[in-house]
């Protein structure tokens, strides 16, 4: 690969995030090849799309990538190769046809065992010089097929052929062929397309919806992704955050309605906008820790701030933690923090290629939190701290759980 591009980056399997962490824009061009999307998530359409609206060329081949372009051909991403053709031409729609099972990367991501898409193609090569029939080849790719993709091993391949009338020579020279080598359709394609990448022209500039996902995978994993993964550790174990977090609410609505940052101010503003007068026993018991402790306006103050949201599904003030008074005595702490527990989870990640903390049951983690935040309403407690309710909570909770309980999760209260 090096010797095609010499100065390009290369990386494993992509997966979902990794996009958002490279350095996106016009200068830069991606080439997706190889996707992980059975133990991790796959690369989300909307984070190449996101590539794509900052003047980024994506291209796709291959694997992963060809599913991609494929999918995303009218939105501007590129597709090259005769996987990729058979995607657009509709001569394929099933992603088994690229799946694959590889080892880790200390082992330089080799498969483990054959794609579907690459039989194909060797058999029809096969037909073409005569040495199978049709019916034999056909056969051959729906005996292969039945296997699920972990299972199409090169012995249970060779095994499978065999069965479908292949002669034992000729099944044993096919699977040989097929891997890392130019006998495999998806290893020419990753070839051709590492040749022709560079003269890839880019697309006009375009748009994309910012939904609350999207935010949400910006934050966790693109530039400011450790800033965001501290502000977490703050939410989660910084006993203060509720009292830090209405602040930073208060005068943010304060700033867009033109008041005074004081609750009885926010309430009464709050209630001439939504005509609510009153926080009635409903409302309380689902929006409000420690309801019915306030007057009536400071309690609609406090409504206020509780169902704030810059869009739907989107919080934007926690960006602006890092620079709140009270936290500065605790930031970096809350990023080394942070980082061991990256650090971690990549660590049990490496011991387990199966391990991933969004397995541990919604169950175990909310009863984490109402332990650790001592609550009887995890969602009313989540709320104060700037989640946008139970299940945010409980899903940025589940990778730090097995850190907390390895080593214990700790923060002063600055």
């Amino acid at each position: 690969m090096r010797n095609i591009v010499p100065h390009a980056r290369i990386h494993g399997p992509i997966a979902h995030g990794d996009l958002l962490r490279l350095e996106l824009g016009p200068e830069t061009t991606v080439l997706i090849i190889d996707g992980v999307y059975y133990q991790r998530p796959a690369v989300r359409h909307k984070e190449i799309l996101y590539a794509l609206e900052r003047g980024t060329a994506v291209v796709g081949a291959s694997s992963m990538g060809a599913l991609r372009a494929c999918e995303l051909r009218y939105a501007g991403m590129v597709g090259i190769g005769e996987v990729y053709n058979q995607f657009a031409e509709g001569r394929l729609d099933s992603d088994d046809e690229v799946a694959v099972s590889h080892l880790g990367a200390e082992d330089d991501h080799l498969p483990r065992t054959v794609a579907l898409v690459s039989l194909r193609a060797a058999c029809r090569r096969r037909v073409s010089e005569r040495r199978i029939s049709p019916e034999v080849a056909d056969a051959a790719v729906a005996a292969v097929r039945e296997l699920y993709f972990t299972e199409r091993t090169p012995f249970a391949v060779r095994s499978a052929l065999r069965q479908a009338g292949f002669p034992p020579a000729e099944a044993g020279e096919l699977v040989s062929d097929l891997g890392r080598s130019h006998g495999d359709v998806k290893y020419a394609d990753a070839e051709h397309a590492l040749r022709v990448v560079s003269g890839i022209g880019r697309r006009q500039d375009g748009s994309v919806v910012r939904t609350a996902h999207l935010h949400r995978w910006l934050r966790t994993y693109g530039p400011a992704a450790r800033d965001a993964q501290a502000a977490t550790v703050l939410q989660l174990v910084w006993p203060r955050m509720p009292e830090c977090y209405e602040e930073l609410v208060s005068h943010e609505l304060a700033r867009l309605w033109k008041v005074d940052p004081v609750l009885a101010e926010l309430g009464a503003e709050f209630s001439r906008r939504t005509g609510i007068d009153s926080v009635s026993t409903e409302l309380a018991e689902y929006w409000l820790e420690n309801a019915g402790s306030l007057s009536d306006g400071c309690e609609l103050g406090r409504l206020a701030v509780a169902t704030h949201r810059s869009w739907p599904g989107v919080i934007t003030v926690l960006d602006q933690l890092a620079r709140h008074s009270a936290v500065r005595d605790v930031w970096e702490a809350a990023c080394g923090l942070s980082d061991d527990v990256s650090e971690f989870n990549c660590t049990l990640l490496e011991r387990d290629p199966g391990y991933l903390p969004v397995r541990i049951p919604h169950a175990t983690a909310a009863g984490w939190l109402a332990q650790r935040w001592q609550t009887g309403s995890v969602r009313r407690a989540a709320l104060a701290r700037g989640f946008l309710g139970e299940e945010d909570a409980v899903q940025a909770a589940r990778r730090f759980i097995p850190f907390d309980l390895e080593f214990g999760l700790a923060l002063g209260d600055g």
